[in-house]
């Protein structure tokens, strides 16, 4: 699952992916599960539930990565179309207001 293979990064993994992760302007480590899910320990890993929400608590405050608990596997995609599809009206209008720019200034 996707919350276990984070926790179990080295801190030298982890110190190159939370540099890699700041340049992202759009980031977020969807969940597929409930918060109670990590709660009651139904993943697959040695990890404790406790360490595994000061994992996501850590991340969250060190790197200002969002983690989106998602439920399951499609509430993930959903999740990740919106995400995407935010992002990408964003981007439109930026670009929009760069054009706007450049051809006032001509």
């Amino acid at each position: 699952m996707t919350y276990a293979s984070v926790s179990a990064w080295s801190a030298k993994d982890s110190s190159a992916n939370s540099l890699r992760l700041r340049s992202y302007r759009c980031k977020a480590v969807l969940i597929e599960s409930g918060l109670c899910g990590i709660l009651q320990g139904r993943y697959q890993s040695k990890v404790t539930p406790q360490s595994m929400i000061g994992s996501i608590a850590s991340w969250q405050t060190r790197y200002a990565v969002p983690f989106v608990f998602c439920g399951d596997h499609a509430g993930a995609a959903v999740y990740a179309l919106a995400m995407i599809r935010t992002y990408m009206q964003h981007v439109n209008e930026l670009v929009t207001a760069y054009q706007k720019a450049v051809t006032d200034d001509l």
